[in-house]
Parts: structure tokens; sequence; C-alpha cells
């Protein structure tokens, strides 16, 4: 059973009424007519309580209906039916105060309104189509006159409740000076019991306030993998259960951002190779290294279309050793690979072990567990695929292949932006109608070759001058 920390201190406080019962046994009588006063005092203030938050709820109820005529959302029936359902609960706790007729009275009276007034909000959130309506905005106007007459009924109720606490009050007040004369024993009874009280209190409130406390600076410096565990049965344990709930959600979204950073990173690799590479080949290579190192995925894969668009091969690779992946080659919509490129959709195995559609081929090293194999491709058409590899127990999800996805894309733009840049540049050096290198160009590499014999016959002389002073040395005669 859930003891709230309320409970406990009270409890610790009759503990020591307890006590003092027994020792000073001459006034029992006036303490049993304190307690019962003090119980009587609760259930009042209970209500008092239950009356408050009546008020509060019956605020609450024209938000729902507000909210659906603006928004036409059917969540706010749902939304409707939690306050409803926690105000019914207000209403049967109320209705087990058996008090007077008034009270009766008043519970029966301001219940029936509350009805009414449930029944016409039901009305409006069944309208379909809400917003505008004016059928709706008809039964707004009319449920809005309920809501104010049955908010003045709870008022007066919650005003009823307030008097009773406040008449129970002046009786326990009166009958508090009736036992002054015996307040000197009491009190030192109390001192006799600070060190169980003390132990008590610092057992199930201040020890675990202090413990939650140490916690909170725990988080505070960033350690969002720390727990705090305390079993205490109250509200203390709940906010500890909230604590480690929202280290764990900020943990979470820690670590979501740093790989969306990661990701991020990876992006802005790619898009740099792709930007300063104009070479495919080199391309296809640094982007297997960026993609490995950015993502820590040691093992990355392209393979590509050959020019018939029969057989896929591996361009670049990393990880894997040559005799791994020499003689690699597959049919398009032969296993894992030509599946892929066959359909043109990506493919994400979390096991091949486990995936019956994967052949034996396809499983490059025993160490491999998940495998992602994104297609890219050039003005439509599939061009070549991205693989990548975990090792045994690495498991590849959905984001990874998000990722992957996005990379390919990429990497389809750049090798096409890398041909049309190779097509210009063969046709600004080459003639339209015959293929063969225009004037322009041949006038230029004729000049880099002269150039370059000239620095041939520059360099020639300087070593046969270097030869003749060496021959001539004394040093050197004298050896001969």
């Amino acid at each position: 059973m859930k003891i709230g920390i309320n409970r406990k201190i009270i409890s610790a406080f009759f503990a020591v009424l307890l006590l003092y019962v027994m020792v000073v046994g001459a006034v029992f009588l006036v303490i049993n007519d304190i307690y019962k006063l003090n119980r009587e005092l609760d259930v009042n203030i209970r209500k008092e309580r239950l009356t408050g938050d009546l008020q509060i709820r019956v605020n609450k109820l024209l938000a729902p209906v507000n909210g659906y005529l603006l928004t036409g959302d059917a969540k706010e029936r749902d939304k409707f039916d939690l306050l409803i359902n926690k105000t019914s609960r207000i209403f049967k706790e109320l209705k087990d105060f058996k008090e007077n007729k008034e009270w009766d009275l008043l519970v029966e009276r301001v219940a029936g309104e509350a009805i009414n007034f449930g029944n016409a909000a039901v009305e409006i959130l069944f309208i379909e189509h809400p917003v505008g309506n004016k059928k709706a905005n008809g039964l707004m106007t009319a449920l809005n006159l309920k809501a104010d007459a049955l908010t003045k009924e709870v008022d007066q109720f919650h005003n009823l409740a307030e008097a009773d606490v406040e008449k129970m009050r002046a009786v326990v007040e009166k009958k508090i000076q009736s036992i002054q004369t015996v307040s000197m024993i009491i009190l030192g009874l109390m001192l006799l019991s600070v060190v169980p009280l003390s132990f008590y209190i610092k057992r199930f409130v201040t020890g675990p306030l202090q413990k939650l406390y140490d916690g909170a600076k725990i988080f505070g410096s960033g350690r969002l993998d720390h727990r705090v565990f305390i079993k205490t049965g109250d509200e203390i344990e709940e906010l500890a259960e909230g604590f480690n709930l929202m280290a764990a959600s900020l943990d979470h979204s820690k670590r979501e951002l740093e790989r969306r950073i990661r990701e991020l990173f990876t992006l802005y690799n790619v898009s740099r190779i792709i930007s300063t590479t104009f070479e495919a080949e080199e391309l296809l290579k640094e982007i297997v290294v960026k993609i490995s190192s950015s993502l820590d995925i040691q093992r990355v894969v392209v393979m590509l279309l050959d020019d018939k668009r029969e057989d896929l091969y591996i361009a670049s690779f990393t990880d894997f050793s040559d005799s791994e992946i020499r003689n690699i080659r597959y049919k398009v919509g032969e296993g894992l690979y030509g599946g892929v490129a066959a359909s043109g959709k990506a493919r994400l195995v979390a096991d091949l072990n486990q995936c019956g559609d994967v052949i034996q081929k396809d499983k490059w090293s025993p160490n491999i567990k998940s495998v992602i194999a994104v297609p890219f491709h050039s003005r439509k058409a599939m061009t070549g695929l991205i693989c990548a590899f975990k090792d045994k127990p690495g498991v590849f999800n959905q984001e990874d292949l998000e990722l992957m996805t996005t990379v390919a894309q990429q990497v389809g733009i750049a090798l096409e932006n890398i041909k049309l840049y190779q097509k210009t540049k063969m046709m600004a050096i080459t003639d339209g109608l015959t293929g063969l290198y225009n004037h322009r160009f041949f006038i230029k590499r004729l000049g880099e070759r002269t150039e370059l014999e000239s620095c041939h016959c520059e360099q020639s002389e300087a070593i046969s001058r270097l030869y003749d002073k060496i021959a001539t040395h004394p040093s050197v005669l004298a050896m001969t």
C-alpha cells in the first residue's frame, strides 16, 4: 500500500501521541477527543480539497470543447472523457461523506448540473465538421451559460466545505485550550521521543531528499547514465523515478543529437569530396574512406555496373582483403546485391544468417552480420551500389539506411557530373567533325613539350659541366 510523505510525517506524530497516551493515562480521554477532532478535521480538509479540485476540473471542461470547435480534432473527445472521468470520481467521493441534508442535496444538485453540462458538451463534440458550424456555435453559447451556472454551484459547494473546516478548526482550538495544563508533561515526553522521531524522519524524509539532491547534482554534471534508487513508497520515490525517466530521455536525446551531428558531418565530407574531385576512380576511393571513418563502419564497398549493364563489379572498398573480394562479380538479379540492382530499391539485412533469400556467395566474410545495400542512379538509370557492412554483433538500423540512401543520391549525382565534365573537357580539345585534337590544344601541347625538352637540355649541360669539374679536380687527378 502506498503511503504518502504527508501521511508518514503525520503518522510519526501520531506515534508520539500514542506514547503520551500510554504514559499519561490521566489525559487519555482528552487526547482521544483531540484525535477524533483531528480525524474530523482531516475529513473536512479532504472535502475542501475535493471541492477545490472540482472547481479546477469544471473550469477545464470547456477547453476540449473549444479546442474541438477550433480544430475539429477528435482527440479533444478523449481529453474531455478524461476530465469527465476525473470529475465523476470526485463526485463519487463527495457523495460518500454523509454529513447532513444540506450537504447531500447540494451534492445531488451539482452532480445533476454536471451531468447536463456533460451531455450538452458531448452533443457538440460529436458534431461532424464543427469548425465554423453555426449549430455548434449556438450549442456552445448555451454550454457557456451552463458552465457559468455550474461554476457558481461548485463555488457554493467549496464555500460550504471551507465553512465546515473553519468550524472544525474552532472546535479544535477550544479543545487545545483545555489541555494546556498538561502541556509541560507532554513536552517532557516529546524530548524523550526526539531520537526515534529524528531517525524516522531521516529514514523516510530527509535521507531520501538528500539522495535525490545528490542525484540531481550528478545529473547536472552531465552524467546522464546515473540513476537514483529510492524505495519509500511515497511522492519522493515517484519524484526519483521521474528524475530517472528525465535523465534517460535526455541521454537518449543527447545520443540522438550526436548521431545526427555525425550524419551531417558525413554528408559534409562527402559533399566536399564531390565538389573537389573530377575523377570517378579517385572519387569512389575517397568516398568509401570518408564513410568508413565518419560513421565508424569498417567495411564499405562501391559496386558499379559494367558497360553492358549485365554485371556488377567492385570499384572501391575498405577493410576487405584482396583474397576476400578479388573475383567477386554479380549478374543483375543474382543474390542479394544483384537483386538490389535489379529492383533499384535499397535493402537492409539485419542478420545475413537469418535472411532466407541470401545465398552463400553474398557472405563475403564470416564476421559480417548486418548489411546495407543502396543503389545510386545517373539520369534515372541505376549505375551501381553503395554497400556497408557491420561485423558481429553490430546491427544496422533504419536511420543508417536513410543516411546511406542520401549518400548514394549524392554519389549518383557526382558521377553524372564527372561524366559531363569529361565530355565537356573532351569537346573543348577536339574537333566536332573529325574527332581529332583541335589547333589550340595542339599548340598548347607542343609548347609544353618544347619547354620540357628545353629543361632536359639545360639539365644535360649542367651535368656535363659538373663532370668536367670533378674530372679536373686535383684529388681526382692524384688518384689517377
